[in-house]
């Protein structure tokens, strides 16, 4: 008799674990520390900042500097996002390193949205 396969494991390094980490900084900066910015964590992003502007904020930073990729899923997700602060009158400052990231949010349309704006990160 043949004994069952063990079941697959996933390299967690290429596979990172589902769902978003997404914090706050002490400033009121929201910073997402995952490698990737696929549905659900930009949905949680999105829901966090949502808070914020229904907390009463008018200015929402968010801080994208450890995301390394951003899917097609997660663009429309931050394109929404932005298009709900640009009719409430507030701004967001996303701060994204130069590359895929920062090519996908341009593609998107992110930057032409009013009350949006893409800066890369600065240096100390």
């Amino acid at each position: 008799m043949r004994l069952p396969r063990p079941p697959r494991r996933k390299d967690r390094t290429t596979n990172p674990l589902p769902g978003a980490v997404v914090t706050t900084e002490t400033d009121g900066t929201l910073t997402v520390r995952s490698g990737e910015l696929l549905r659900t964590q930009a949905t949680a992003l999105a829901a966090a900042a949502r808070r914020r502007l229904a907390g009463g904020d008018r200015a929402i930073t968010i801080d994208l500097t450890a995301v390394t990729h951003i899917n097609a899923d997660g663009s429309d997700e931050l394109l929404h996002l932005a298009r709900d602060i640009g009719r409430s009158g507030a701004t967001m400052t996303i701060v994204v390193d130069p590359g895929q990231p920062y090519h996908r949010l341009r593609n998107a349309g992110l930057g032409a949205l009013r009350g949006v704006e893409i800066v890369p990160p600065t240096l100390n």
